[in-house]
């Protein structure tokens, strides 16, 4: 018995919000370069804030999941490779896997999560995903090595 099934469930309340908010926050964002300078950073954060509502704030797992990415996003990133710097990152980052993997199995049938795929469709070969996992290893550690690791 699945016991967290209203945690993934969208709220439809706020999807119908999310629905008539959502061209107007984008508009808003986009006007914002037109604003006055006092009065644009207010007009823009706040902005940015319910166009995220709209986009991610439809289940409570999505909302958890977002509040772990707020979490880390404050946290410092670690200027080493030990274990305990990255331990706060990976739990936060298990944290968002989780809620996001909750959210798709629980996701009710009526509202349609992809279009169902035809017979005649072949999947990519396993060495397809191994070398695309590979390259995105490859280009995070690039990444982190010239953003945070040459002080």
């Amino acid at each position: 018995m699945i016991t967290d099934r209203s945690l993934g469930q969208p709220i439809p309340t706020l999807l119908l919000m999310g629905r008539i908010l959502l061209p107007f926050a984008a508009i808003g964002l986009l006007l914002t370069r037109f604003v006055p300078h006092p009065c644009r950073e207010f007009i823009s954060i706040s902005c940015f804030v319910v166009l995220a509502a709209c986009i991610v704030l439809s289940t409570p797992y999505l909302m958890l999941a977002e509040l772990c990415f707020y979490a880390m996003s404050r946290l410092p990133f670690p200027k080493s490779l030990a274990v305990g710097a990255w331990l706060n990152h990976a739990m936060l980052l298990a944290a968002v896997a989780v809620c996001l993997w909750r959210t798709w199995v629980l996701w009710p049938a009526y509202l349609a999560k992809k279009k169902p795929s035809s017979a005649r469709k072949v999947s990519a070969p396993w060495w397809g995903y191994v070398l695309g996992g590979m390259a995105v290893l490859g280009l995070s550690t690039v990444m982190a090595y010239f953003f945070h690791f040459q002080d």
